[in-house]
């Protein structure tokens, strides 16, 4: 045990990991103070009642983040391909410094959920996801276990692009077109293969490789349960989405429930006839 602990390097030797994590949190609350300034002027925005109005504004900071942690990922997994032969111990700067900034995001949003209960309802399942998340990059990045694989979880994000989308092209009155309907479908798919297959591997793999945890004190061992709670979380939410897409699927487009906007305008119209009346 002493001996594996002074062959770790912990995090007050970096010194990196966490003023990158209040650097990115106080970004992302910056950023969403801007988005919630900038979109006062759209008209998006002023058709929007004012539940969605907030949704608007997370999800603004989460699309740029999905974007961000996707596109610094693919990058730091390819500058690194010394890390993919040790997938337990493999430790690279580059990743650090990524994990840390998506951490940082985490941080905000569930800030976020908890700050605008009433907004999001019943959000567990998205707390859980985002503790997990910063429980165990925390915990790994501090003993220098397990970074290979938080990366390759973190790739998981490139769903939440289409996930906005899908959001986004409804408020802006688009729900009915073709390209709300492909985004849809490529989200599904990706969400499938990125969050259900991709994490199942993920588990596999950790399993295939478990003789390198071998020589670690069993308390270094609890990353080894992280991609299993995350696939069973996003198993959990592909199973939903599934039923959605079957119910959405079962209908013509014509009847497809409105858009936030179109609610807002129809809501208008109705006080407008009573006036009338």
């Amino acid at each position: 045990m002493p001996q594996y602990l002074a062959n770790c390097s912990t995090l007050h030797e970096t010194g990196v990991y966490w003023p990158v994590v209040i650097v990115s949190f106080i970004i992302c609350h910056m950023f969403e103070y801007v988005v919630r300034q900038l979109s006062y002027r759209t008209s998006v925005w002023k058709s929007m009642d004012p539940v969605e109005s907030v949704r608007w504004h997370n999800k603004v900071v989460s699309y740029v983040h999905a974007w961000i942690s996707t596109i610094l990922v693919v990058h730091a997994l390819l500058m690194e391909p010394h890390t993919w032969r040790d997938a337990c111990h493999a430790y690279a700067p580059r990743y650090e410094l990524v994990l840390a900034i998506s951490v940082g995001y985490f941080l905000f949003d569930l800030f976020f959920f908890l700050r605008n209960r009433r907004v999001f309802g019943d959000n567990t399942s998205m707390v859980v996801h985002h503790l997990v998340c910063i429980i165990a990059i925390t915990y790994c990045v501090a003993y220098r276990v397990g970074l290979f694989y938080n990366m390759c979880l973190l790739f998981t994000e490139v769903t939440t692009i289409f996930f906005h989308q899908q959001w986004f092209l409804s408020a802006i009155g688009y729900k009915n077109g073709k390209l709300y309907q492909l985004n849809g479908l490529l989200f599904w798919i990706l969400f499938f293969f990125c969050r259900v297959v991709w994490c199942f591997l993920q588990n596999v793999h950790l399993y295939v490789f478990s003789y390198q945890f071998e020589f670690a004190p069993y308390i270094f061992r609890a990353p080894i349960v992280t991609p299993s709670i995350l696939f069973f979380l996003n198993l959990y939410w592909f199973i939903i989405i599934t039923k959605r897409v079957v119910q959405h699927g079962g209908k013509s487009p014509n009847n497809d429930s409105k858009s936030a906007g179109d609610m807002k305008k129809q809501r208008q119209q109705q006080q407008e006839s009573k006036k009338d009346q």
